[in-house]
């Protein structure tokens, strides 16, 4: 789902690009993520890659990562009242 966000389980390792060069970077268990790209429920393609946000940086990293080893964030959603309509 695009926009979604997710919490790292184990730490993984991602790819940034810096002064035009992907930098592998590792990604602490613990942190937050959001998804830019769209991430499949199911993972059939295991070298899927999706890009995420972490830290202000724009991060490539393996589909099936988030979807093993991280969990949703569930966000509330809002309820309507009538002073909203």
């Amino acid at each position: 789902m695009l926009g979604q966000r997710f919490r790292l389980n184990t730490s993984k390792i991602g790819l940034v690009i810096e002064d035009g060069k992907k930098v592998a970077v590792q990604i602490p268990a613990g942190a937050e993520l959001l998804a830019i790209d769209s991430v499949p429920e199911l993972v059939v393609d295991r070298q899927q890659q999706v890009q995420v946000k972490w830290e202000g940086k724009t991060i490539t990293m393996f589909a099936v990562d988030l979807r093993e080893y991280a969990e949703p964030i569930l966000t509330e959603t809002r309820r309507s009242t009538p002073a909203d309509l």
